[in-house]
C-alpha cells in the first residue's frame, strides 16, 4: 500500500518539536546559571564597594585628625592649609629664616602623621601627599611666570624637608609638587594670603581581601 506524503509529516513534525523543547530546555539551564553566577559577582562586587567606602571614610576621618597646631582644615574645600603664613619675598621661592623652623615642624608632623596611618594600615592601601604652592595676582608677571612661582615654593618646601632628614616612606606615600599660580579652588579675596602652601592627602584604596 502506497504512503501518503502526509504520513511522513506527522513524525518528523514530532521529532522537530522534541529537538526545539531540548534546544530550549538546555538554554534555559544555561540561562538561569549565568543569571544565578552574575547575581553573586554583583553582590560580591556590591560588597566590596561598601567595605571599600567604608575604610575610605576611615582613612579619611583620620587625616582630618592631623595635628591643629600647624595645620587648618577646611572642610568647604576638603584641604589643609598652613596656619601661618608663609612669607615669601616677592616674586621669588626663597623661604625666609624666620618661616624655616615652623616649615620643619610642619614636615615632621606630616611625616608622624603618616608613618601612624601606614602601621594601621589594614588594607592595601596608599597615600598621595601632594604639596601645592599658590601665588597672588601681581599685575607685573604673567600667569606662566606665577605658575612656574607657586611650583618653585612647593618644591622648596620639599627640598628643606629633605635637606633636614624629613622623608616620606615612598612604598606607601606618593609625594607630588605642584603649583596652582593664581587659579584653584577657594581663592582669598585678599590677594596677598593666597601666597600660601596647601597639604593634600589623599587615600589610594587597594584591593580588598
Amino acid at each position: 500500500m502506497k504512503k501518503r506524503k502526509t504520513d511522513f509529516f506527522w513524525p518528523s513534525y514530532s521529532d522537530l518539536m522534541t529537538s526545539l523543547f531540548f534546544i530550549m530546555l538546555v538554554l534555559f539551564v544555561f540561562a538561569d546559571i549565568k543569571n544565578k553566577r552574575a547575581n553573586k559577582e554583583l553582590e560580591a562586587a556590591k560588597k566590596i564597594t561598601e567595605e571599600q567606602l567604608t575604610k575610605i571614610k576611615e582613612m579619611k576621618e583620620s587625616v582630618e585628625k592631623i595635628d591643629s597646631t600647624y595645620f587648618r582644615y577646611d572642610s568647604i574645600n576638603k584641604r589643609f592649609s598652613l596656619k601661618q603664613r608663609i612669607n615669601f619675598p616677592e616674586n621669588k621661592s626663597d623661604i625666609n629664616n624666620k618661616d624655616t623652623a615652623y616649615l620643619l615642624a610642619v614636615g615632621r608632623e606630616l611625616q608622624s602623621t603618616l608613618d601612624f596611618l601606614k602601621q594601621k594600615n589594614k588594607l592595601n592601601a596608599t597615600y598621595v601627599l601632594i604639596l601645592e604652592g599658590m601665588a597672588s595676582k601681581d599685575k607685573k608677571a604673567s600667569d606662566d611666570f606665577n605658575y612656574a612661582l607657586s611650583y618653585k615654593r612647593a618644591l622648596a618646601v620639599r627640598n628643606l624637608w629633605e635637606e633636614r632628614k624629613i622623608y616620606f616612606d615612598t612604598s606607601f606615600i606618593d609625594v607630588q609638587i605642584a603649583g596652582s599660580g593664581i587659579s584653584g579652588i577657594g581663592r582669598s579675596e585678599q590677594e596677598e594670603t593666597n601666597q600660601q602652601l596647601l597639604i593634600h592627602i589623599i587615600p589610594k584604596i587597594g584591593e580588598i581581601k
